[in-house]
C-alpha cells in the first residue's frame, strides 16, 4: 500500500508527470533486453529518468544522462523524497522500475 500511495504522491507533486508533452519526451535505448524501456522527462525546469525492468531472469544496466539523479522510486520504495543519488551507469534488477529527478 506504501509503494502505491508514493507513486500517487509523485505524480500529484511534479507537474512533469501530468503535463509533459510528447516532444517533452526523450526514449532511452537499452540493449539486450527487449522487455527494458526507459525514457527521459524534461518539462519546465523539471527533468526526470523513468526505467522499467520486466524481464522476469535478467538484470539490465543502463547509462544514465549527465549528471547526479536522485532516485525517488527503486523496487522497494516510491515516494518524493531522495532514496539515494546515482550517477552514470545504474543496474535495474528483475521486474523493477526507478524513478530518478535531477539534481
Amino acid at each position: 500500500w506504501d509503494y502505491y500511495q508514493g507513486l500517487i504522491e509523485l505524480r500529484k507533486k511534479f507537474q512533469s508527470f501530468r503535463r509533459a508533452e510528447y516532444d517533452d519526451v526523450r526514449f532511452i535505448s537499452i540493449k539486450d533486453n527487449d522487455f527494458a524501456l526507459g525514457y527521459e522527462l524534461n518539462y519546465d525546469d523539471e527533468n526526470f529518468v523513468v526505467l522499467f525492468n520486466a524481464h522476469p531472469l535478467k538484470e539490465v544496466v543502463c547509462e544514465l544522462p549527465k549528471g547526479k539523479w536522485e532516485v525517488l522510486v527503486n523496487q522497494d520504495k516510491a515516494g518524493t523524497k531522495s532514496i539515494d543519488i546515482v550517477s552514470g551507469m545504474i543496474t535495474i534488477p528483475t521486474s523493477s522500475g526507478f524513478v530518478l529527478k535531477k539534481k
